[in-house]
């Protein structure tokens, strides 16, 4: 086993020991399989424990998922687009207009009435308010020309530029538009969101116990019919998946998120690892301000800045190592993150240079930093160890990291942080020197990726950008030819692929761990930024 890695095992070795002592299997002997009405869920918690949508990101979007819901669904095992709220739509204006046709009859929760256009009008509303931190608040605030409301159950989105990721925009494969009341928005505004959360799920809110838990229950009026296998869900906010596992194992927990290698050591204690159907999250370690020196936001001198610098670092990281002792082998190459074989647009020549750029090769590190000028000791990383969403093997890829730039003679430092004052922090482009591990979630339609993680002008997060993209970026934001839209797509990948804006961890599938004797199985497409979603189809077992 590597020594690099060998906090790994040692990780794995102690939620072993925990277990040990239930029973020789590991899970709690139980009679007969339980009969649960209220699936228990520990969950690592939300950057902000709110039932404000528009307060923060994607990673806050798991606590509304099971009670609020967008125009557009997402098939569980395909992810593509399907009717949700509205029953059909259309693309007019070469993308520059989206049309939607409102189902009838939709009741809210609580008994805030029927859904109408004015609900769609009023989210959109809270998703560009000045105060927004959604990812996409720039989309909502300045990409949206007008929404006009035809009819109660018919409303227009009007775009400056050809919208191409509509589908991805107005679902819940990377969209924010989950609709909420406007007719409980009007009894008090901040204050009745507070108080509950009033959407059109499957299941409708009942409480919060700040910093603690969220109880959801069937809504019976739905207007699917669609009857869930659990009246009522209880997520508990867990951190330590130590602790996650031992209330699975424990039955105090019936489903929750581990890190790969805790999850093996769960599957040989009888529980069970339930993955989505798609892949949706390429991981990276992010350079914080990469690129910023050229357009006056860092200074030239900054060693991350430099393009060899980077490199280095890239070259110094084993990732087929990582794969295997952090990730469970559980994990595939992403060999240009924000570019996906299956979308669009895609160079083959990207996975046949990786090696080039992204391969192990301590010898090449070093020689790089010697011929920029850098003696062994000169430059000094602050990496910041958080709690990420979805995210769970991040903490000990950052305790890997310092070993493998250590021995290419780059200093290092571990700094704790709190993943909710982060992302102030990164929303603010105070991002500089910041390195961390951070993820492309879900993997995006490529348009949408370029905007929101490459440019200035498109969402409050991103993680690189310099004067080539913007360039590149702006002409194609206006352009109407599909052909050449996907020839600057390729031009903006190629150029990225080579800058090392980052270094490509992998690509993964999302995974929970459940007890097999109170869930049976569970489809969800895993194509939204958050996790798990479809919370109705858990199939409870017999």
């Amino acid at each position: 086993m590597s020594k690099k890695l060998k906090v790994v095992s040692i990780a794995a070795l102690a939620v072993m020991l925990l277990a040990a002592p239930l029973t020789a299997g590991g899970r709690a002997e139980a009679e007969a399989a339980p009969e649960v009405d209220r699936l228990l869920v520990s969950m690592p918690s939300p950057p902000l424990d709110t039932n404000r949508i528009w307060a923060s990101g994607w990673a806050n979007f798991a606590q509304f998922e099971p009670v609020l819901e967008t125009l557009l669904e997402t098939d569980p095992v395909t992810g593509q687009a399907l009717p949700r709220l509205a029953t059909s739509w259309e693309r007019n204006d070469n993308d520059r207009e989206w049309v939607f046709h409102l189902r009838q009859g939709v009741q809210f929760h609580h008994g805030y009435g029927e859904l109408t256009a004015a609900d769609v009008k009023h989210t959109w509303e809270l998703l560009k308010r000045d105060d927004s931190g959604v990812n996409q608040a720039t989309v909502w605030r300045s990409q949206v020309k007008e929404v006009e409301i035809v009819d109660d159950y018919t409303i227009v989105f009007r775009f400056h530029y050809p919208m191409t990721f509509g589908e991805a925009l107005f679902s819940r494969a990377g969209g924010e538009l989950y609709v909420m009341s406007k007719d409980h928005w009007d009894t008090g505004q901040e204050r009745a969101v507070d108080d509950k959360l009033v959407g059109t799920g499957v299941y409708q809110y009942v409480e919060r116990v700040d910093g603690q838990s969220l109880l959801v229950e069937h809504f019976e009026n739905h207007w699917s019919n669609e009857t869930p296998d659990f009246t009522e869900i209880m997520f508990n906010w867990v951190d330590d998946e130590t602790t996650i596992l031992a209330r699975l194992l424990s039955g105090e927990a019936h489903l929750g998120q581990l890190s790969r290698d805790v999850a093996r050591s769960a599957e040989n204690q009888g529980l069970r690892v339930i993955a989505a159907t798609q892949e949706n999250m390429q991981r990276i370690i992010m350079f914080g301000g990469a690129s910023f020196a050229d357009q006056g936001v860092a200074e030239p001198s900054d060693a991350i800045y430099n393009r060899n610098v980077r490199l280095a670092l890239s070259l110094a990281v084993d990732l087929d190592e990582l794969h295997e002792f952090v990730y469970d082998g559980r994990i595939a190459h992403s060999y240009n993150t924000g570019w996906h074989p299956n979308r669009e647009v895609w160079n083959p020549e990207w996975e046949e240079r990786f090696d080039e750029y992204y391969g192990y090769d301590p010898e090449r590190a070093k020689q790089l930093l010697a011929d920029e000028g850098y003696e062994p000791g000169d430059i000094h990383l602050t990496i910041y160890q958080m709690n990420w969403p979805a995210q769970p093997e991040a903490r000990v890829v950052v305790e890997a990291l310092p070993t493998y730039w250590n021995e290419i003679g780059v200093r290092t430092t571990i700094e704790p942080v709190d993943f909710g004052t982060f992302i102030p922090q990164w929303q603010q482009m105070n991002t500089r020197g910041m390195i961390t591990p951070s993820r492309n979630f879900p993997i995006r339609p490529t348009e949408q990726y370029i905007r929101d993680q490459l440019t200035h002008d498109g969402a409050l997060t991103f993680f690189y950008t310099d004067n080539f993209i913007e360039e590149k970026y702006a002409e194609l934001e206006a352009e109407l030819d599909v052909d050449r839209r996907n020839a600057l797509s390729l031009e903006i990948g190629d150029h990225a692929f080579e800058q090392i804006p980052y270094i490509p961890l992998g690509m993964t599938y999302s995974e929970v761990v459940v007890d097999p004797d109170v869930i049976a199985d569970w489809v969800w497409p895993g194509l939204n930024p958050y996790g798990p979603s479809h919370w109705y189809l858990l199939e409870r077992a017999q």
